[in-house]
């Protein structure tokens, strides 16, 4: 990032106390772990409107849905990843469109509906009605 010519606009956070604000800054989510199972930042992305670019490790893609499949790229993809994060930096009308269907999909990531699920599906295998 420093050797970027982008350097006075790239802004790398790293720990949070209140990821909401620091995502509330930002354009683009950019993961490119080599392994993750269900990335809460991930969902705290989409959830803050913002468009995901991220390797297709664990259940990301899953998590993206089809509006962004074609943001999930292989982690061994490095050029490919390179493309499509400067496509999601020069389009502001394709992060706007990503950001948006990510706050939607962010919705059926909701604690009280998983919590909900798990209690119905726990009574119902003990054979009790919840």
């Amino acid at each position: 990032a420093a050797a970027s010519k982008a350097s006075g606009r790239i802004w790398l956070p790293g720990l949070a106390a209140r990821p909401e604000e620091a995502l509330a800054d930002a354009d683009v989510f950019a993961l490119s772990s080599d392994t993750e199972q269900m990335p809460t930042s991930l969902i705290e992305a989409m959830a803050a409107g913002l468009p995901a670019l991220a390797t297709d490790v664990g259940d990301v893609r899953l998590m993206v849905g089809e509006n962004g499949g074609d943001f999930v790229v292989a982690p061994d993809d490095e050029a490919r990843f390179i493309a499509q994060l400067r496509l999601l930096i020069a389009d502001a009308v394709l992060r706007k469109r990503l950001g948006a269907a990510n706050a939607e999909r962010a919705l059926a990531f909701d604690e009280g509906a998983m919590i909900d699920a798990f209690r119905r599906l726990y009574l119902d295998a003990a054979g009790r009605a919840g």
